[in-house]
């Protein structure tokens, strides 16, 4: 874990000065051997430094184990309670969405469900907190607008009941209004730029509120209301050059569809039809109108499609990631195929890109549709089409390819999917591998932060690598990057990396702050009715088998980072692919704190700048994040 952890401030008696004679300790109580040191600055007081020792010390945690089992319970869940508020409370300070999920998500631990201790406890412990920030965060009642003081009287609370209520109580309350809100926002169809700025004034308005999966599914939907609308005035603009009753006719229908989806389809046919008689509409616009437009009859993939594609599409992705050290892994992982079976499919994942969960991957039928609508058919040779048109080797023939295009394809096609998700795979593929380590290794299954920032660091890795050992790679990537959302973050999530991978890490904590530390899981895991001590001992071997083995893999990481960026780049491994020519989040990092690391510009392919979309409120997700379950944990896009 991330080593966050300030020294401690009034920790005691006197902080500051020195102790007088009757107040210092007794000279048992400072043995590093005795857990009596822990008494007071441990189970009273909660303190990060004693925590951060605690925990450090295994010869202690053993000898407590075998000599006062419910003893060494109640240290090592004050302690992991200790070190997990502390870190979550430095990282995300000035954030309020981000402490509201975080603390959220870690209701069971007292402090983060008790508004006024953990004010109390952040004043004296934490140095880097704006408590003022930290109060609105937990919904302090001065802090909120006269609307939800209206709302919530509405419910016969007052500021008084409000003050004795638990932060998940208050956090239920607040979502519930949200929801009224959230609701709103999904019902709109704005076609006007001044509906669509209404929209954006609720958008605003509610984020800090919205669950996670909200965030992610009203971004969305403003992502289709800014392309509606920007069509629809590009559109105008097109036609008063074109007469032709039809065309505006079909502008018209996009104007008063009941839909946004309807909308798109509509704005998508003018779109075709002024390219085919190469009427000038931004390309930007056009590109985004077809990648939020619904798919075409011919791009719908049937049940039966569904299940050749991701048949097709495994073996490809398994040759395409090899040479890279993510790849490698997880090739080598599936190689075992009796221990270790690849399972892909392509289906509905909700608002994501892809997950991964009970041994199988997933990958967003839409990511899939964008592809299919986006992909842009190259002439292998000087063409004339039927309409006269000549297009040049090399040339666009057409963009846009059916779903029986893609069953009947056994090269460009297929591999240029793979080549699009090869880098989720090696995601995806990793968590496959952390769930059977701990089959393997007979711990309890923790889904933690570190699982997460394990695979963005392979998934950025695997970037940087085959853009180095592969140029097709590259020049695929820089073609895609202006109408694909999954290249967008693949270039962004590389870029970040390279640029610095301790803030990447960092801003991977921030990104999954819903998900336990390995802190906050031991923590759950160890807490019992009983207090016996036997699921604390059971959860201090798990956080201690998870930590070494992320450690090692941080460090195999980074050392491969290094390699790559000093030039020392190994050959592809032998029996890799030399000629194959191959789910919210884009990490962006401060530029005052980058560093700035050496580049081997002749043996990395440069990154191509990648536009952004107009920021987002904070807190909401701009990309698609995964369920790890059913329910509501995030994941990989």
């Amino acid at each position: 874990m991330l080593a966050l952890c300030m020294p401690a401030m009034g920790a005691g008696p006197g902080s500051g000065d020195p102790p007088s004679a009757i107040e210092r300790p007794k000279p048992e109580s400072r043995d590093p051997s005795s857990s009596a040191v822990y008494d007071k600055s441990l189970l009273e007081e909660s303190s990060p430094s004693a925590a951060k020792r605690f925990l450090e010390d295994k010869a202690l945690q053993e000898k407590l184990l075998a000599e006062d089992p419910a003893r060494f319970e109640r240290l090592f869940l004050a302690a992991t309670q200790a070190r997990e508020m502390q870190e979550l409370l430095s990282l995300h300070s000035g954030d309020i969405g981000a402490l509201r999920e975080a603390l959220g998500s870690r209701a069971d631990m007292p402090l983060a469900g008790d508004p006024k201790a953990l004010l109390e406890w952040a004043k004296k412990y934490v140095l880097r907190i704006d408590l003022k920030v930290l109060d609105k965060a937990l919904y302090g009642w001065e802090h909120l607008p006269a609307s939800h003081h209206t709302w919530l009287a509405g419910k016969n609370i007052t500021a008084e009941s409000w003050v004795g209520m638990s932060f998940p109580q208050r956090q239920a309350l607040m979502n519930e209004w949200a929801g009224g809100i959230y609701d709103q926002i999904m019902a709109m169809v704005p076609k006007t730029q001044a509906e669509l700025d209404r929209m954006g004034r609720l958008h605003w308005e509610v984020w800090e509120y919205l669950t996670r999966d909200q965030g992610a599914r009203v971004s969305m939907r403003v992502s289709e209301a800014q392309a509606t609308v920007k069509g629809i005035v590009e559109a105008e603009a097109a036609l008063a050059r074109v007469n032709d009753p039809k065309l505006k006719e079909e502008l018209d229908k996009a104007k008063s569809a009941a839909s946004l989806e309807s909308s798109l389809s509509s704005i998508s046919a003018i779109f075709d039809n002024l390219r085919a008689r190469n009427v000038e509409v931004p390309a930007a616009v056009q590109a985004a109108v077809r990648a939020e437009r619904p798919p075409t009859a011919e791009e719908q993939l049937s049940e039966t499609d569904r299940a050749l594609v991701s048949k097709m599409l495994g073996p490809v992705l398994l040759r395409e990631v090899q040479g890279t050290t993510g790849g490698d892994r997880v090739s080598g992982f599936y190689a075992d195929a009796a221990k270790n079976p690849l399972k892909v499919s392509v289906g509905d994942t909700g608002p994501n890109f892809a997950y991964y969960w009970k041994g199988e991957i997933v990958f967003s039928e839409k990511t899939v549709q964008e592809f299919m609508k986006t992909y842009q058919v190259l002439a292998k040779e000087d063409t004339k089409l039927q309409d006269g048109t000549f297009v040049p080797k090399g040339g666009v023939l057409r963009t846009g390819i059916s779903a029986d295009d893609l069953k009947r394809d056994k090269g460009p096609l297929l591999q240029a999917l793979a080549w699009e998700l090869a880098a989720c795979f090696v995601h995806e593929g990793t968590h496959h591998m952390q769930d059977a380590w701990a089959t393997e290794n007979k711990v309890p299954h923790w889904y933690v932060q570190r699982h997460e920032t394990e695979t963005l660091t392979l998934h950025a890795l695997f970037v940087l690598e085959k853009r180095a050992r592969n140029p097709g790679y590259a020049k695929f990537q820089d073609s895609r990057v202006s109408v694909s959302q999954r290249v967008q973050a693949d270039l962004e999530r590389g870029k970040a990396f390279d640029e610095n991978p301790f803030l990447f890490r960092r801003d991977g904590l921030r990104i999954f702050r819903g998900v336990p530390s390995e802190e906050s899981a031991a923590y759950s895991a160890a807490r019992t009715p009983s207090g016996s001590g036997a699921a604390a001992a059971e959860a201090r071997r798990a956080y201690l088998s998870y930590a070494e083995r992320q450690n090692a893999i941080d460090k195999l990481v980074d050392e491969r980072l290094a390699a790559l960026q000093t030039g020392r780049v190994s050959p592809v491994p032998p029996g890799a692919s030399r000629a194959s020519g191959i789910m919210e989040v884009p990490i962006p990092l401060p530029e005052a704190k980058r560093v700035q690391l050496p580049q081997a510009a002749a043996r990395l392919a440069p990154l191509p700048k990648v536009q952004r979309a107009k920021p987002r409120p904070p807190g909401v997700s701009g990309v698609r994040l995964a369920p790890k379950d059913p329910l509501s944990v995030p994941e990989e896009e």
